[in-house]
């Protein structure tokens, strides 16, 4: 036979739940949390910073490197 808890342990439940809840978002906005999303945002501009320009060739239809495009091998190769 299944019985209901009573209000007592239904109200330390939900005391319980709320405690744990606010625990986990103060340390996710927290300083230290700030700080690690601080730390992929730099990552993050610096992956962006080191992305290049590209162009397609009009020859063999890669891409390469816009300011300093070098040949591909081909004999036709505009960059040669």
């Amino acid at each position: 036979m299944i019985t209901l808890p009573s209000l007592g342990k239904l109200v330390l439940l939900a005391a319980v739940l709320v405690v744990v809840w606010w625990v986990f978002w103060r340390t996710r906005t927290s300083i230290g949390g700030a700080r690690s999303r601080n730390r992929r945002d730099g990552r993050l501009a610096k992956r962006k910073a080191e992305a290049l320009e590209l162009k397609p060739c009009v020859r063999c239809h890669h891409y390469v490197e816009f300011n300093s495009a070098r040949a591909c091998g081909r004999a036709d190769c505009p960059f040669a």
